[in-house]
């Protein structure tokens, strides 16, 4: 196991916000400084953290926000999964709380596979909040299969479920954590720093030592057996221009359902780039360029509304 440690988020301070009795959600953010706003959602089973290796080297543009979702990084799992509007509901509740501390900037979402789902539902629901967003690899099935997914998550049936509530979640150490997931499933092809990431902040060491996923398998069970929000409803309500990157070896169906938002919504552009659903974590410097690419690019579109996107957190 390479000696490669997590990029320590010394640049960080943690932030919490109670969004209902009993259920906190926390994350991380960059002291504000008066750049633009970088708000990244995390994928499924994932936390913010887990891909600093990538954050890091866009944290010299832009101020960061790393929000993590119920049950995942530090946050209350609670008893159950709550849902996705909820969801995407706390989620504007904490951009709320803390936007005073940024002042009048520019913020961008950014989201990876569920996260990035949320990023579009946020988009589309609190119209004026984005400048701009870039999701990667959000998990979108068209509409022909949509129904389907829909009808096999009620019945249970959901084989990302099914792997979720099987996965193993303990390990004796971070080297064993290391060894039985290296290279391996969902991880192959990330890079070690990326994995290192993941690790260092997707686990917790026990008392005794053990290392555990801080994302408990029910809650990521749930998540992909739960129907989720009608985005090709809300994608034609986006206002603020957004880009979708997506690998071009990534699950089929990401493909076509890109191509699909793009024509409900021509305020919205894509990118294929090399690699799978984590390309981000394969190529974590090459996907912080492509990001700050895009939101240089998207930046002249996004000037009418990033003059009111921080006056829609501030209105009574």
């Amino acid at each position: 196991m390479p000696n490669l440690p997590a990029a320590p988020p010394h640049a960080l301070i943690r932030w919490s916000h109670r969004v209902e009795p009993g259920l906190t959600l926390r994350g991380w953010r960059t002291p504000p400084s008066g750049k633009p706003l970088l708000h990244f959602v995390h994928g499924n089973g994932f936390c913010g953290l887990s891909y600093w290796a990538m954050l890091r080297r866009l944290g010299s543009h832009y101020d960061l926000f790393l929000s993590d979702v119920q049950g995942h990084g530090d946050s209350d799992a609670g008893e159950r999964f709550d849902g996705w509007q909820v969801t995407v509901e706390r989620l504007f509740a904490v951009i709320e709380r803390f936007a005073p501390e940024w002042g009048e900037v520019p913020v961008h979402g950014v989201g990876h596979s569920f996260g990035g789902v949320l990023t579009l539902s946020l988009a589309a629901l609190h119209p004026q909040l984005f400048s701009s967003i870039v999701v990667l690899d959000p998990v979108l099935f068209p509409p022909e299969l949509m129904q389907a997914e829909i009808e096999s998550r009620q019945r249970g049936e959901s084989p990302m479920a099914r792997d979720a509530r099987l996965r193993t979640a303990l390990w004796p150490s971070r080297a064993a954590a290391w060894r039985h997931l290296h290279q391996r499933g969902g991880y192959k092809g990330w890079s070690d720093e990326a994995f290192a990431c993941f690790i260092d902040h997707a686990l917790y060491a026990n008392d005794d030592g053990q290392y555990r996923l801080k994302c408990p398998p029910q809650i990521e069970a749930a998540i992909y057996s739960s129907v989720p929000l009608d985005y090709w409803r809300l994608i034609p309500q986006i206002d603020c221009p957004g880009a979708i990157l997506h690998g071009d070896s990534t699950m089929p169906f990401i493909a076509p359902a890109v191509a699909r938002a793009l024509q409900l919504n021509p305020g919205l552009q894509a990118e294929q780039v090399t690699g799978g659903h984590c390309f981000m974590q394969e190529q974590p410097a090459a996907t912080a360029e492509r990001v700050a690419q895009w939101l240089q690019r998207l930046a002249p579109s996004a000037v009418d509304c990033a003059a009111t996107a921080r006056q829609a957190l501030h209105t009574p």
